[in-house]
């Protein structure tokens, strides 16, 4: 599937979808696309969108099911306890 992903506008496309994700869902969104189809640990992500916070996974966990219900089960994948990567042609502007 092909997801295209614009920072500057906050603009996420995936197939011929465009979908719309909250500020912080971008930001994960992001971080996984970035990886670009390599593992992103879950670690990485808690610190980089909440640097100065203490969180606890599950929210990331929410924020996770929410992308996966706007863009589709398929776009971001879970490799159990270690964190996410996205598979897929994935073009980045911006990240």
């Amino acid at each position: 599937m092909r997801v295209h992903i614009r920072v500057k506008n906050h603009k996420v496309t995936v197939g011929r979808r465009s979908i719309h994700l909250t500020r912080r869902e971008f930001q994960i969104f992001c971080l996984i696309a970035a990886g670009r189809g390599n593992l992103v640990r879950r670690e990485d992500i808690l610190r980089a969108v909440w640097p100065h916070t203490a969180v606890c996974a599950v929210a990331l966990d929410q924020h996770i099911s929410s992308i996966r219900r706007k863009a589709g089960p398929r776009v971001v994948r879970t490799l159990h306890t270690l964190g996410y990567l996205m598979p897929g042609d994935i073009s980045l502007n911006g990240c």
